[in-house]
């Protein structure tokens, strides 16, 4: 488990950045916070499957080959992430990027903490009760986990 949750993370900050540098503008959103749902949807499913085979199984048909079954179903969502990662072409403002000699100067522009600061003003300036909502839901989120 400690494995996976490492594993989990290191994907999660590639996962936003291409979803984000993929999604339409006004979708931008939408379009990240699947990535929030999805992992929910798959808690629920595990806790569902799990509770499905303790209530079908004998506790020493779980104990000995049942606890194999949600590993081995696990396999199949791996496959086709693995098939799709190796499938996937770099974005095109990844390719400009590596094209242009400065490059190195355009990201630490972005880096900078004033645009970062100014960004984040402007943010809850303008969406504040969006913001406050999605603190909410996140604590409700992860109040039941």
């Amino acid at each position: 488990r400690i494995i996976q949750g490492l594993c989990t993370g290191g994907e999660v900050s590639g996962v936003a950045t291409f979803l984000s540098e993929n999604s339409k503008k006004e979708c931008l959103g939408v379009t990240v916070s699947w990535m929030g749902a999805s992992s929910g949807l798959g808690f629920a499913s595990a806790s569902g499957l799990v509770t499905l085979l303790r209530c079908a199984l004998t506790d020493d048909a779980m104990v000995d080959w049942g606890w194999r079954i949600p590993f081995i179903l696990a396999g199949i969502p791996v496959y086709a992430c693995l098939r799709n990662v190796a499938s996937m072409k770099e974005t095109s403002e990844f390719v400009a990027l590596n094209r242009e000699e400065e490059a190195d100067e355009a990201l630490e522009e972005t880096m900078q903490a004033d645009n970062t600061l100014d960004d984040l003003k402007l943010l809850l300036r303008e969406h504040r009760s969006e913001v406050y909502y999605t603190i909410l839901s996140l604590a409700g989120i992860a109040s039941v986990w």
